[in-house]
């Protein structure tokens, strides 16, 4: 039996046999710092959902953006 040793990124769960390119990976990642805004449709719309269709973040890196749902 061999014994294998992985090195996970804790944000996205990809493995890597060396610890330093699990490392890189998780400082490529941008992490959501705050949420600037949430946009609803009303309640009486033909498509009306009680979740957000648009998301805008604020990231680590300063940068905003939008996601659609």
């Amino acid at each position: 039996m061999k014994e294998i040793k992985l090195y996970q990124c804790e944000i996205c769960g990809r493995q890597y046999k060396l610890s330093a390119d699990a490392k890189a990976c998780e400082k490529y990642h941008q992490r959501a710092v705050e949420i600037l805004d949430m946009r609803f449709t009303p309640w009486n719309h033909m498509q009306s959902s009680p979740y957000p269709h648009t998301i805008n973040v604020k990231m680590e890196d300063g940068k905003v953006i939008t996601f659609r749902g």
